[in-house]
């Protein structure tokens, strides 16, 4: 008996029941008693712990929420620092007797104000809705209702599927299909994050089928992907089955166009049982827009063969008319117009004007490159053909020069009669490249760098012998110094090209020394009117030679220096002359006030400033006349090549 009666005194005394509001309360068949908040024997080592935190649960139509007792702050979800003591101390709880038989009804307690605080706090908003007072007061007359004197049965609880073995699952496999159950019992939605359904299932014992974080959220992963291919397949699969009569029904409507919108629809097929099939407004606007979508191509694709084939037609159209590159598109819009094709082909009429433009426009340049590559390829003939020309002439150049008719001194005027009646002269004549002067001038400098190389050898060879070839160096010489070097055919034209070359640069020479003896004797005459006192013009050259001894030693010779005396002495004579009033009819006290600012001269009135110009010029004709005969005398018994008189230096020129 005692075994019996320590078992029986561990049972829970409590039984837990449920009023009409929904509200659980808890009754005592003992001392008859009824009580709004759980007893301490009921509860879990959780909710013992709970008591003790800043937290209290609470539950409106089923669902748990949580209020801060300090902060008045009510959450849906379970706070963190309560989810950390739940996976703490575990979620074991004794299981109450449900009570829920028809006609046996225990009493609730009676609302106090510690009880009415449990179920809404003052202060607090709650997410449940509350029965009005009518309603509490009925509830206030249940309560004072006396209890049954007799036991009430014991409800049984239904068990899960899945329950943890001591030690935990077997395999892995078994873990992760308890946890599977889980998440499908919990009502998880693929939606969720680990947050939300780790708060809506840390309660339940099958959370712990794995003991870490990390196998848990495997486990989630899988099923949520799991679930959406689920859901993704059960929607195709009800969209392969209503795409069908779906599609029909839009066809069918003749108020169905590409452009009309969902909410058109919607509005159309408001009450029509295909319509309805679709689940949700979003499976409806899916196959509408997708529906759309294909008559906008099909317009699409019927617009665009429709533009081709009048493209072409149209572009062939052009090509039969009279239309050239000098066709303006006033004309050629008249021509398309008038012709029968266009008359007769309807569909070819709804092309638009601007695309007829633009197609006008690439035919034009399509008539442009066809006349450019007329053009190139007449020009590519003629350059052919002038290529060919200049070929035969330069044959035929080459023929002169073997039979010796054409040299390295040859000048085009002295061959040209030669080839002047010759069919490659006459075929090259006005034909684009080079000209036949041009050939000819490649062909002498030709021989002439070819004689240069030549020359050069027989240079090397008199270095080597120690002489110098000269203009009067001998032909037998020349061949004895060669030697082999260079054959006897080539021997003549050499030795003359050498000679020409030195006799050439003598005269270059020569030129070089009379123009540097000419800027000497003017730089002379221009030192003597710089000469302080100024030289007499009465006095003699040999007079005059202590003031102008030191003037420009770089002129040395006395017969040069006498000249330029004599120049410099004439010269002044002939101002003087020119300034005396009795030669110049009074305009030489006009002249100098003209220079001097006082009077302002009109050339343009009578002319008489171009009469004494052309007195002027006259008397220099006459004077350099005179200077030529004075040279003249002068060269005849000396070999001094005779001196051209430069222009004269007026004074103050340098």
């Amino acid at each position: 008996m005692g075994e019996e009666e320590k078992a029986s005194s561990e049972v829970p005394v409590f039984t837990e029941h449920t009023n009409a509001d929904g509200r659980t309360y808890w009754y005592n068949p003992v001392d008859k008693s009824s009580v709004w908040e759980k007893p301490d024997s009921l509860k879990t080592p959780f909710e013992r712990e709970l008591a003790n935190t800043a937290w209290k649960e609470y539950m409106s139509k089923g669902r748990k929420y949580w209020v801060h007792k300090e902060t008045k702050e009510s959450v849906w979800d379970m706070p963190e620092e309560l989810i950390f003591l739940l996976e703490k101390v575990g979620t074991e709880e004794p299981e109450p007797v449900k009570i829920k038989s028809p006609d046996v009804v225990a009493p609730s307690p009676l609302p106090t104000a510690s009880s009415t605080n449990a179920l809404v706090p003052v202060g607090f908003n709650s997410p449940a809705q509350f029965s009005p007072p009518q309603q509490q007061q009925q509830q206030f007359d249940t309560f004072r209702q006396p209890a049954p004197s007799f036991s009430l049965p014991t409800a049984p609880k239904p068990q899960d599927q899945y329950v943890i073995p001591e030690g935990g699952w077997r395999t892995k496999f078994q873990a992760e299909q308890a946890f599977m159950y889980l998440l499908n019992k919990q009502k998880v939605d693929p939606a969720w994050t680990w947050d939300q359904t780790m708060r809506a299932i840390i309660t339940d014992p099958l959370y712990k089928s794995f003991p870490s974080l990390a196998e848990k959220k495997a486990v989630f992963t899988k099923f949520v992907s799991e679930a959406k291919a689920r859901q993704t397949e059960e929607k195709e699969s009800r969209m392969r089955r209503i795409r069908g009569p779906f599609r029909s029904l839009l066809s069918d409507h003749p108020a169905i166009y590409p452009y009309t919108t969902f909410k058109t629809a919607d509005a159309l097929f408001a009450g029509n049982a295909i319509w309805s099939q679709a689940k949700g407004e979003e499976e409806r606007k899916g196959l509408f827009e997708e529906y759309i979508a294909e008559l906008k191509q099909k317009e699409t694709t019927e617009l665009r063969d429709l533009r081709n084939r009048n493209i072409l037609k149209l572009t062939s159209l052009l090509k039969t008319l009279s239309i050239s590159m000098s066709t303006r598109w006033r004309e050629a819009q008249e021509l398309v117009s008038q012709s029968p094709e266009w008359k007769s082909d309807e569909q070819l009429r709804r092309i638009d004007t601007l695309e007829v433009l633009i197609l006008f426009e690439d035919y034009m340049k399509e008539l442009e490159r066809e006349h450019d590559l007329r053009m190139r390829k007449k020009k590519m003939e003629r350059s052919r053909e002038g290529r060919r020309a200049r070929d035969a002439f330069k044959a035929l150049l080459q023929t002169l020069v073997a039979q010796e008719k054409i040299t390295s001194k040859s000048r085009f005027k002295t061959v040209r009669p030669l080839i002047a009646n010759t069919d490659a002269y006459l075929e090259l004549l006005g034909k684009p490249g080079s000209t036949p002067l041009e050939l000819f001038q490649d062909v002498v400098d030709d021989l002439e760098v070819k004689l240069e190389s030549e020359a050069a050898v027989a240079r090397d060879a008199f270095e080597k012998v120690g002489k110098t070839f000269l203009d009067s160096t001998k032909q037998e010489d020349f061949d004895v110094v060669v030697g082999d070097k260079l054959g006897e055919d080539v021997r003549v034209d050499v030795y003359n090209f050498m000679k020409d070359k030195v006799i050439a640069k003598q005269v270059e020479e020569a030129k070089k020394a009379e123009r540097k003896r000419r800027h000497l004797i003017e730089d002379l005459r221009y030192a003597l009117k710089r000469v302080e006192p100024p030289l007499s013009l009465d006095a003699s050259y040999e007079d005059s030679l202590p003031q102008i001894s030191d003037l420009v030693p770089e002129l040395s010779d006395d017969e040069d220096r006498r000249f330029a005396y004599s120049k410099f002495i004439k010269r002044q004579k002939e101002k003087l002359r020119d300034a005396s009033p009795d030669r110049r009819g009074g305009r030489a006290s006009d002249s100098r006030r003209d220079k001097e600012g006082d009077v302002v001269m009109d050339y343009g009135a009578t002319g008489s400033r171009s009469r004494v110009d052309d007195d002027r010029r006259e008397r220099e004709r006459k004077s350099s006349r005179k200077d030529r005969g004075i040279d003249e005398d002068r060269g005849s018994g000396s070999k001094r090549p005779r001196v051209t008189e430069p222009a004269e230096i007026e004074e103050g020129e340098i």
